[in-house]
């Protein structure tokens, strides 16, 4: 598949705010993980075309925004906690939720989709398996705010965003039915966007699969999907979780291009 580096493209991290894993070993189906605690990162990303701006996955909900960092229950799995709301991120940058015209997100858990509710106005792309995943009355995540947006565009594969080959979603079905990831084609360099096909460093070198992912097979399927991927286009991989790659992006007004 023939890319096009897009000179024109921006692409912001905003904070969607952090969580405490108090039990990781539902991280991974061995034992590597058993009485470990670990801090994740959970980053969203404002990426600006001539086209129009997307914004890919929207953070944990800004209602959070009240829970003090101090207090930890090392009885609760997973504690979540945002640092800055995302609103008020997105209006220091001088834009709006109805300025930014597209949304994706990752996946329908409260941690990528915690904000939707602010962008009704915004073209979503979404995998067609994670819409009816997210709005199912069985589903974990119950998040009916997904199909309120004012236009709703579906696929299955891969769909490119403005037409051009520069910002490409990917279909990684596994952690849930309809999974994905963003591909971006930089001046100087591509990048992946893990989504939740990974959390942190040591699941991408050992394929460690979430025991709360909703196929396993699909995942590792996907896994290898995405690693050809990034063999092709000599790109570089962002895991959105992984506090290490966290700290070292580029904090507002500063951007990747």
């Amino acid at each position: 598949m023939e890319t096009d580096k897009r000179s024109d493209l921006k692409v912001f991290v905003l904070d969607g705010g952090y969580m405490v894993i108090n039990d990781l070993s539902m991280f991974t189906q061995d034992d590597s993980y058993d009485g470990q605690r670990k801090i994740i990162d959970n980053p969203v990303f404002l990426i600006e075309h001539k086209k129009g701006r997307l914004l890919w996955d929207t953070g944990l909900p800004d209602s959070l925004s009240g829970r003090i960092p101090g207090e930890v229950d090392t009885t609760t799995s997973i504690l979540f906690y945002i640092r800055k709301k995302l609103l008020h991120q997105i209006r220091a940058m001088n834009l709006s939720p109805d300025s930014i015209e597209y949304l994706a997100v990752s996946h329908s858990h409260i941690d990528h989709a915690g904000n939707v509710d602010y962008f009704e106005n915004s073209t979503l792309f979404i995998d067609e398996r994670e819409l009816g995943y997210a709005t199912k009355d069985r589903s974990s995540t119950n998040n009916d705010q997904l199909i309120k947006n004012s236009e709703i565009i579906t696929f299955t594969g891969s769909y490119d965003v403005f037409g051009d080959k520069s910002v490409i979603i990917h279909s990684m079905p596994g952690h849930t039915p309809g999974h994905m990831s963003l591909q971006v084609n930089l001046k100087r360099d591509t990048i992946f966007l893990t989504g939740d096909l990974y959390h942190f460093n040591e699941q991408r070198q050992f394929q460690r699969i979430p025991k709360f992912n909703t196929d396993t097979q699909q995942t590792l399927k996907s896994m290898e999907h995405f690693e050809r991927l990034v063999h092709q286009y000599k790109a570089k991989v962002i895991i959105q979780h992984e506090r290490t790659q966290f700290t070292q992006l580029p904090v507002y007004p500063e951007y990747l291009e």
